[in-house]
């Protein structure tokens, strides 16, 4: 008799240790729903290069007369400028990492072309209104966060800032001037190829931003100017 019972101890102790491993091989088949949920982040191209364009609107320096200084100290005005660099676009390139989920660091560098032109207006000779224009290349080199703040499907939501340093060239290369560049603004990144493994087109992006710049080639006081711009961009993803 008690043969029997310490075989059925025996076999329903074996069936315990069956029962929980079974239990844990499916605890091992079956993912955890957090780390399925976060799985897709894991295939996004973790480094992204966007070649793309933009365009901006114009810059004023304002207005500065041309004034005349007598023995008396009285002032007469020769003739008034209104000077400002008018829209121009420009290429761009923007090499990008993911640090996280929603957070990347670019490095930004960039060519935009536009004329810098002054209006002469209210000679005291009485000579015409006359337009005088120089083309301006401005060369930049910018780092920047992008914080993913939105995403649904394909398409993130995303705000960005960035600051760095520019260069100004005017079109004979006569003038050189440096200064500081930098933006704030947010766009749309839609992703139709958010696999990773191979370099290929994996979507595009366009935001709206606001530029300030302040130095390089100017007219007037040195001060932070703003100007508003729009960009799109292929991404290419690694």
């Amino acid at each position: 008799m008690s043969s029997k019972v310490a075989c059925l101890r025996t076999e329903a102790r074996r069936a315990k240790v069956w029962s929980v491993a079974r239990v844990a091989a499916m605890a091992l088949a079956v993912p955890d729903r957090a780390f399925g949920q976060a799985a897709p982040g894991a295939g996004r191209h973790p480094v992204q290069l966007s070649v793309g364009g933009l365009v901006f609107g114009e810059t004023s320096f304002g207005s500065i007369n041309a004034e005349y200084i007598a023995n008396n100290g009285s002032r007469l005005v020769v003739f008034r400028t209104e000077n400002a660099l008018r829209p121009g676009f420009g290429l761009e390139l923007h090499l990008g990492i993911g640090l996280t989920r929603a957070f990347e660091i670019e490095a930004t560098g960039s060519w935009s072309r536009a004329d810098l032109r002054s209006r002469v207006t209210d000679d005291v000779e009485g000579v015409a209104s006359t337009v005088i224009k120089e083309p301006l290349n401005r060369f930049g080199l910018e780092g920047a966060g992008l914080w993913v703040f939105s995403r649904g499907g394909k398409v993130a939501w995303f705000a960005r800032g960035s600051a760095g340093w520019m260069r100004d060239l005017t079109g004979n290369d006569s003038l050189v001037e440096d200064g500081f560049a930098g933006s704030v603004g947010g766009g749309m990144k839609y992703l139709w190829n958010q696999a990773g493994g191979g370099f290929r087109i994996a979507g595009f992006r366009v935001e709206g931003r606001v530029l300030a710049h302040k130095g390089g080639v100017r007219i007037g006081r040195d001060r932070v100017r703003w100007t508003p711009a729009a960009a799109s961009s292929l991404i290419m993803g690694f």
